[in-house]
């Protein structure tokens, strides 16, 4: 199914404009726009619930240019978006040099950035190395934990963890687990279909 794949991680005055709520704990830079930090300290709950939101909120406007829902990129969406289309692409999303475009544990000083400070992919992407971790949907599978996939790295990760290739799978054991973390943020897709 076609999609677009958000320009930027979703961000805290994105989040606080829909949920009306602060959940993170880090403050980041003490310069620059801190409504551009990623939302972080969100569980998967949380996100689906803002997804959810925002939905609501931007119904009409959807209807109205015939297009589907928001939602959480699956993982081969998300990998596909990072290599720019491309299947044979850079190591990194638009690099194979981390610090063109990627904050890690190499380049951040242990603090998390304002999106799109680095160079983008071949898409116009920002930030699919490196910052934050990018949940994807969870995957289910019956008698398992919830598998929930994190792409990209973060601002504390050595550079093998931002490869595109990499990840992490959060594993927790029902569906209401408040999992969150300072390192771990969001993305997300829009169907151009309205099955979505």
């Amino acid at each position: 199914t076609p999609f677009y794949m958000g320009e930027y991680t979703v961000t805290r005055a994105q989040w606080e404009y829909i949920m009306r709520t602060k959940p993170w704990g880090r403050t980041g830079p003490q310069k620059g726009n801190l409504g551009n930090l990623p939302a972080t300290d969100v569980s998967y709950p949380m996100i689906r619930k803002f997804i959810s939101k925002l939905n609501r909120k931007t119904l009409a406007l959807r209807k109205l240019s015939g297009l589907g829902a928001f939602y959480l990129p699956s993982e081969k969406e998300w990998k596909y978006a990072a290599k720019g289309g491309y299947p044979e692409a850079c190591k990194y999303a638009g690099s194979d040099d981390l610090k063109e475009v990627g904050w890690y544990g190499g380049n951040s000083h242990g603090e998390l950035h304002e999106v799109g400070l680095l160079k983008p992919n071949h898409l116009g992407l920002y930030d699919m190395s490196g910052n934050v971790s990018e949940v994807c949907k969870c995957v289910r599978y019956e008698g398992a934990p919830l598998r929930i996939p994190a792409c990209g790295g973060n601002f504390l990760s050595p550079e093998r963890c931002c490869l595109i290739a990499s990840g992490m799978i959060i594993s927790v054991q029902n569906h209401a687990s408040p999992y969150a973390r300072d390192f771990i943020g969001f993305r997300l897709a829009l169907s151009l279909s309205k099955s979505k």
